[in-house]
């Protein structure tokens, strides 16, 4: 199959680990292309990927896309970077759910069938209130995606009993440049979860991008799908 993944910076893997790396290790026999870009919120996901055209159709597309149309809010830094990257957000949860059905209705013109995944942490500590925005968020892009006949993934229901009876760390990163030193310090594995430990996180590096652990988990979601999806698409 080929398969197209379409998001932000977890997507990427450029910051802490990649899960699709851990994909095209553990799945050479399909394609898996990766169309994530750091910083991308669901407007500018939108923009950028609407004049890609595939011929054949994609097999399969997985979109995940969101937790930046939250982390803008954390601190004043990061709207001006929004701008000077234009990379424009969803102002309000109206807002969102217009631009994520105008994504997937683009999405669903490249490829044959579309999985939407919800957006993952800000801080581990799931009761603050940024991560009660994001499972807003959740809740609109499983509605939304039901409407396209798409697929859904909580990725907050694979990793939150498995942070059960864990210290939550309040930890995430208040700027931009705090999450670009946590990014350097955590190119390698060993450095990555050391600062991990530090900072008492255990899926993340920063708050936001998985660790190698998280990552691991995430391509365990995500390869589920894919090996039902190509034993549906054989049958």
């Amino acid at each position: 199959m080929k398969v197209g993944f379409f998001g932000d910076s977890l997507t990427e893997g450029i910051s802490g680990g990649s899960f699709l790396q851990v994909l095209v290790r553990e799945i050479p026999q399909h394609t898996l292309l990766n169309f994530g870009k750091g910083g991308d919120t669901v407007i500018s996901l939108f923009r950028r990927i609407r004049s890609l055209s595939f011929d054949p159709l994609l097999d399969l597309a997985f979109i995940w896309v969101g937790v930046n149309d939250v982390l803008v809010k954390t601190s004043w830094a990061y709207p001006l970077l929004k701008v000077l990257r234009r990379q424009p957000w969803a102002k309000n949860p109206l807002d969102f759910e217009d631009h994520y059905a105008r994504l997937l209705d683009s999405v669903s013109r490249k490829a044959l069938r579309m999985v939407a995944v919800g957006p993952l942490f800000i801080g581990e500590d799931l009761s603050n209130p940024w991560n009660s925005e994001l499972r807003v968020l959740s809740e609109i892009i499983e509605h939304v995606s039901s409407s396209f006949g798409a697929g859904f993934i909580d990725l907050q229901d694979v990793f939150v009993p498995l942070l059960k009876g864990k210290s939550l760390s309040p930890y995430m990163p208040k700027s931009g440049a705090r999450m670009l030193l946590d990014a350097v310090l955590s190119r390698r594995p060993k450095k990555q979860e050391a600062g991990a430990s530090i900072k008492d996180l255990h899926f993340t590096c920063d708050g936001v991008h998985l660790n190698h652990s998280g990552a691991k988990i995430a391509a365990d979601a995500f390869l589920r799908v894919i090996e039902k999806k190509s034993e549906d698409s054989v049958e």
